[in-house]
């Protein structure tokens, strides 16, 4: 039983840099903001820039993808 209280999901890899964490920290902020904003708009009513933030957070997340896979 007392192997079972453990939390072994909280490692952070060693082998992330500086410079990637903070790649990583401003898109994940970003495409955030971008998909709130989106809910946000649909909520209002507001379907064109709720579909615009949306498509936007689309485009950012395959840039994230794009940039990682040069690190």
């Amino acid at each position: 039983m007392k192997g079972m209280l453990t939390l072994q999901a909280a490692v952070i890899d060693p082998s992330i840099t500086m410079p990637q964490f903070f790649i990583i920290l401003v898109f994940v902020m970003l495409i955030g903001s971008l998909v709130s904003l989106g809910i946000l708009k649909f909520f209002q009513v507001k379907k064109r820039s709720g579909t615009t933030f949306l498509g936007l957070s689309v485009v950012s997340m395959a840039v994230f993808i794009c940039v990682l896979n040069f690190f």
